[in-house]
């Protein structure tokens, strides 16, 4: 294939690349072509595939290398050598650390021990991994070594006068695991109800109607573990001051996952499948992902990269399409440890066991050098020598996560990219445990097919306690991991289409019963309503577009439909409540950016939340709980359960109160003129920058507000706080349409542009495509590549003893039509 494209079109063309002799690429085995969009996405083409990931080192690192140093440093824990140790800094609003700067944000991160997974994942790959990482890694640090010389390093370093240390492989294996961390919320959840648990021990109801019934989770014996919490270990506790952070490095967002569907060639146009993916992260610029073209040797391959690793994370080659979702396995168990007096043992199976220690040195930019020990059991990392809440402050527990292993997923990463056929698809994903998601597929020869792949631990028999474990008796001790082969798959469904969106694993798929923290069916329902409506007629992108511009929520409508329809008639409210409150019993359950009753039902919520967590947690605990809460299901619909549990006074009277003060709270805020409420006047998205503190950076570099639509279980997802209401946090932070039988037909956007600079013109050139639930074409045939800006990676001048590369600027105006079909 490579073969093929370079003699028939790249070689012809290389006469006519444009030149800029100030930047260069050393170390090159051969010219390198470099194909540039209009919005900046790069096309590399190489002679062999080392080459092919140091030219992407290159460039990834031109537009991004901030962010790759940022995401490094957050992951090893070394931010405080770079900033100071800021006050008022926390992780996420869940947590309470023991301090009150980034420096124990540091220490946390040191605790939980990516780096050592790390440095430990070098040892997992092949030694052609290994040399494709070490190739990119010199592509990286040749572009550092070039941005010092020409002063051209990103903005972000001029305004904190510092310079980037080198790249190293051991650093894209971070990259990688720090990912997982984002998306690893089971232990957050826990820690959470765990001291919602120990809040509310004698009010069992309450507790039990916060596990929803499509959850396969329990209590347990509260009073053993409200005893252990009230007395384990109080002598050893501290006494410093609860601080609650200015600003959080990943603020309180719930539904990070993704929507991820794939329909076969009997319903499309095409005559092939078309496969669909928009993975749901917290909304930043510059955006997680990053979008490119490799093709070398084995690899022709394009997609969204994660900048600071090779390869391509989701996207297409010649053969096959391949997306992700969270899968949203039960990946983590926080064990309460009993320690002797002396803080240097733990009892485990009738035994005291020496704790596990090593020192970390946390250097502090402008202060001096903090030491600090890390313990650990053989459950893992004691969690509580960073965190003093939301569990009592005065217990000693620690974290069992999958993602303490090494790092193996750059494996999975590069074999993806050059999988030819479903078996090496399958093979690919033995590599992918941390984090666990669910892959779905799409070929050439009219195949689709969907895998769950992820470390799944094997815990016991029985219900599965979901508040802290007690550690000294070993018995919910981890029993080892599914095997692979075990883990759900599905071939060529009957339906011809399939859909996983982090709800449990339909029962068609085959495999092992896995544990996992689903979310409800209702967004996979509408991807299921919308496909069979769609499939009336052969399937074009064009329709996928619409479905990922779908902002109704199917739980809306039946929260309306089971909890408010029956008080119609017993309703009391004044002429403009009860306008507002017809209008909602009305209403589709559409998010919109112009709905108007999404407002009101949004405010009411809230109305409720006051009258029953807040009253019962109290301030802090309501604030730690309530936006997390949503990774067990709606939390309003819990306050219905078991008999109106959570309620002090009669529904009536309760909804009566909430729907009054929702209307008079927006007619405060919005005016009195209830047609002018639209939801996208409250619902907003602030895009911030990556990690800048002080100044007037964040704004400057800010954008928005921008007026957006969506909800926690819309496809067209728009999750917000409950904290903070309704800031926009979580979204789709790329989209892709892939078309197996015209790839050119395929599409694609990201939440921002490739850019990390704001003086670039792909800061955030991409950002009114997404917005508006637009795509630009995602160019993969000759064809569509010709009208391109082009860049040359040429042979050796003279005085440079090996071949090097040389950049110019692409081409910044975009397309007047979009590119001709056509494939490789």
């Amino acid at each position: 294939m490579f073969k093929r494209l370079w003699s028939s079109w790249v070689r012809p063309w290389m006469g006519r690349a444009r030149w800029k002799d100030n930047e260069i690429l050393r170390g090159l085995g051969a010219p390198v072509e470099c194909r540039t969009e209009p919005h900046g996405i790069p096309h590399l083409f190489a002679h062999n595939e080392d080459d092919l990931f140091r030219a992407q080192g290159f460039v990834t690192a031109r537009d991004r290398l901030f962010q790759m140093d940022i995401t490094r440093r957050t992951a090893a824990g070394r931010l405080a050598e770079l900033y100071g140790d800021i006050a008022g800094i926390g992780l996420d609003n869940t947590l309470n650390m023991r301090g009150q700067g980034l420096a124990s944000v540091d220490y946390l991160m040191r605790v939980l021990g990516l780096a050592e997974a790390a440095h430990e994942g070098l040892s997992w790959i092949s030694p052609q991994s290994h040399s494709h990482l070490r190739a990119y890694s010199e592509g990286v640090n040749e572009w550092i070594a070039h941005a010092r010389k020409t002063g051209s390093l990103s903005f972000g370093y001029k305004a904190l006068g510092e310079e980037p240390e080198e790249w190293s492989p051991t650093d894209s294996l971070l990259v990688l695991r720090l990912l997982a961390f984002q998306l690893s919320f089971t232990w957050r959840l826990q820690l959470a109800f765990g001291a919602v648990c120990h809040k509310l021990a004698d009010q069992p109801a309450k507790l039990e109607a916060l596990l929803p019934p499509h959850l396969d989770l329990g209590l347990g014996d509260l009073e053993q573990y409200v005893a252990w919490c009230n007395e384990g270990n109080k002598a050893q506790g501290s006494t410093e001051q609860v601080v609650s952070p200015v600003t959080t490095i990943y603020p309180s967002a719930t539904g990070q996952g993704s929507c991820a569907w794939v329909v076969g060639g009997k319903h499309t146009q095409s005559g092939r499948p078309i496969l669909c993916n928009d993975p749901h992260l917290t909304l930043r610029l510059p955006s997680a992902f990053y979008q490119t073209r490799l093709c070398a040797g084995r690899y022709n391959v394009i997609g969204i990269s994660i900048p600071g690793h090779p390869g391509v994370y989701a996207g297409h080659n010649q053969d096959i399409a391949w997306g992700a979702s969270l899968s949203r396995l039960d990946d983590s168990d926080i064990f309460i440890e009993n320690l002797d007096t002396t803080g240097q043992k733990y009892r485990h199976r009738n035994r005291w066991i020496p704790l596990i220690r090593r020192e970390e040195k946390i250097k502090v930019r402008g202060d001096e050098t903090q030491y600090r020990w890390v313990r650990s059991t053989e459950h893992g990392p004691l969690l509580s020598d960073a965190l003093r809440g939301p569990m009592p402050g005065h217990l000693n527990y620690s974290l069992s996560w999958t993602g303490h292993e090494g790092v193996r997923e750059t494996e999975a990463i590069f074999q993806l990219n050059r999988a030819q056929h479903w078996d090496h698809f399958r093979e690919a994903l033995r590599h992918a445990r941390v984090p666990s998601l669910g892959f779905v597929y799409a070929d050439k020869k009219n195949n689709i097919g969907a895998v769950i792949a992820g470390r799944s631990p094997k815990r016991p028999e029985g219900a599965r306690l979901f508040h802290p474990l007690l550690a000294a008796e070993g018995t919910f001790d981890w029993q080892g991991d599914i095997p692979y082969e075990d883990m759900p798959y599905q071939y060529n469904p009957p339906e011809g289409y399939l859909i996983l969106s982090g709800q449990r694993p339909p029962s068609s798929m085959k495999g092992a019963k896995l544990q996992g923290i689903w979310e409800p069916d209702y967004r996979a329902n509408r991807i299921d309503h919308l496909l069979q409506r769609a499939m009336e007629k052969p399937i074009s992108p064009e329709r996928m577009a619409r479905l990922q511009r779908d902002h109704y929520c199917l739980w809306t409508s039946e929260f309306i439909r089971e909890y408010l329809r029956p008080y119609e008639s017993k309703a009391r409210l004044t002429p403009p409540v009860a306008q507002a409150f017809q209008n909602l019993l009305q209403w589709n359950g559409n998010y919109g950016a112009r709905s108007l009753s999404a407002p009101f039902f949004a405010k009411f919520q809230v109305k409720l939340f006051e009258q029953t967590y807040l009253n019962h947690l109290g301030e802090d605990l309501y604030r730690r709980w309530i936006d997390i809460a949503h990774e067990l299901g709606s939390p309003v619909e819990a306050l219905f359960r078991n008999q109106d549990s959570w309620l002090d006074r009669p529904r009536e009277a309760v909804l009566h109160y909430a729907l009054t003060q929702a209307y008079h709270t927006l007619q405060n805020r919005l005016g009195n003129n209830p047609d002018e409420w639209t939801w996208s006047r409250i619902h907003r998205l602030h895009l911030r920058p990556l990690l800048f503190w002080g100044g007037n950076y964040q704004e400057s570099l800010a954008r928005g507000p921008l007026r957006t639509g969506g909800a926690h279980q819309s496809l067209n997802t728009g999750n917000f706080s409950w904290v903070r209401p309704f800031e926009h946090r979580v979204g789709a932070a790329a989209r892709q349409i892939m078309d197996v039988g015209h790839w050119d037909q395929s599409r694609w956007v990201l939440c921002g542009g490739q850019g990390e600079d704001p003086r670039s013109p792909h800061y955030d050139d991409q950002l009114e495509f997404w917005t508006s639930g637009d795509h630009i074409a995602m160019a993969f045939s000759a064809r569509n590549l010709l009208e391109t800006t082009r860049w040359m990676l040429p042979k050796a001048t003279s005085g440079i003893p090996t071949h090097s590369l040389a950049l110019s600027a692409p081409n910044t105006q975009p397309p007047s039509s979009p590119p001709a079909n056509g494939n490789p």
